[in-house]
């Protein structure tokens, strides 16, 4: 009687056993024997690993001596699958630490009754760029156990980068400044050199436009490395320094006032006087009948949203008015007065040495 050999997983229970027969005559078989032979073997279910034997007695039959031989009960490792676990970062940082899962423990065990836990690696660095990299388990053993790897993935993400457009200031009618950009969030040592596709970077600006804010916008830089945040900047267009003055002017004292004037400093982008929103006014405190000297000439109120106007007053001269007098006939001491004719539509200033001589009457002259 031969115990037959068998085998099993570890962690499964045992199968049935099983002899075989050698030596029935008469057309015997097992049937005939008066107590069939026990079987049995040391394993159990929990065994671990290897060979145990399998013994086979108690056979009875009158007719049979009966010979044993032992069979095997051979514990094969159970398959314990170690699955790496997919992992992510982004590009410039430091790996995660990579960890694995198992699948299959029987007996009640767990990643503490391997000999040497599994472990992960990746052909990914810290400078690794965007992209999949494979995660590696290996090296776990235990004697119960076949092992299965599955590997993971470590999935690199991009970046964040931020473009920022700068604020810049220029005053009406000049060009544009050059527009720029500052950066926040390059890692691994990287730079604006290392973008692929440099930013545009505009403006509604031109060197016409009127005082007020306009907006820098970037975009359109590339790298598969950065995900790409814009933040908009400011053009800011100040007004540009104009100086009105007031034109000196002359008269003659009687005369009305001229028409007042002003001269421009300062226009830029081919503006002039009629460009103002609003035109300056130009004042006097000289009237047609101001006596001979000078008077201010003030000038104000000009508008305009494009320019910080400054102003400078000029001078009204008002000269005196000469008066001539016809020729006035002789006359002989002692003789009746007479109107010489001579007159002014101003006030007349006659002076003698000798007051006797002359008087003044209702303007005219009485020698």
């Amino acid at each position: 009687i031969t115990a037959n050999d068998l085998s099993k997983t570890y962690g499964t229970a045992n199968p049935t056993l099983t002899v075989s027969y050698s030596g029935f005559v008469n057309g015997e078989t097992r049937a005939n024997l008066t107590t069939r032979p026990a079987i049995t073997t040391t394993a159990t279910t929990n065994s671990p690993a290897g060979a145990y034997p399998i013994t086979a007695n108690g056979a009875v039959d009158p007719n049979y001596t009966f010979v044993y031989v032992p069979g095997t009960l051979t514990v094969n490792p159970a398959v314990l699958t170690v699955t790496a676990m997919d992992k992510s970062k982004t590009y410039g940082a430091n790996n995660p630490n990579l960890t694995v899962t198992y699948s299959g423990w029987v007996n009640g065990d767990t990643q503490t009754s391997l000999t040497t836990p599994a472990t992960a690696t990746t052909t990914a660095t810290a400078a690794s760029p965007v992209g999949d990299y494979p995660i590696t388990p290996a090296g776990a053993v235990n004697p119960n156990y076949a092992f299965n790897y599955v590997g993971g993935t470590l999935t690199v993400g991009q970046a964040t980068l931020t473009i920022v457009a700068n604020t810049l200031a220029k005053t009406y009618g000049s060009p544009n400044p050059t527009l720029t950009v500052a950066y926040s969030g390059f890692v691994n040592g990287d730079t604006q050199a290392s973008l692929l596709g440099q930013p545009i970077i505009t403006t509604t600006a031109v060197t016409g436009s009127s005082v007020g804010n306009y907006p820098i916008t970037a975009s359109s830089a590339y790298s598969p490395n950065y995900n790409i945040n814009y933040l908009p900047g400011t053009l800011i267009i100040t007004q540009v320094a104009l100086f009105i003055s007031a034109d000196d002017q002359t008269k003659s004292a009687g005369s009305a006032n001229p028409t007042l004037t002003a001269s421009y400093s300062g226009f830029v982008n081919g503006d002039t006087q009629a460009s103002l929103t609003t035109p300056p006014t130009l004042s006097t405190t000289a009237t047609t009948n101001s006596p001979a000297g000078t008077y201010p000439i003030s000038v104000s109120g000009a508008v305009d949203a494009n320019y910080s106007i400054a102003y400078a007053g000029g001078t009204m001269t008002v000269s005196s008015t000469p008066l001539t007098f016809a020729a006035i006939p002789a006359k002989t001491y002692g003789t009746a007065d007479f109107d010489p004719g001579a007159s002014s539509g101003s006030a007349i200033t006659y002076t003698s040495s000798n007051p006797a001589v002359a008087t003044i009457v209702s303007g005219n002259v009485h020698i």
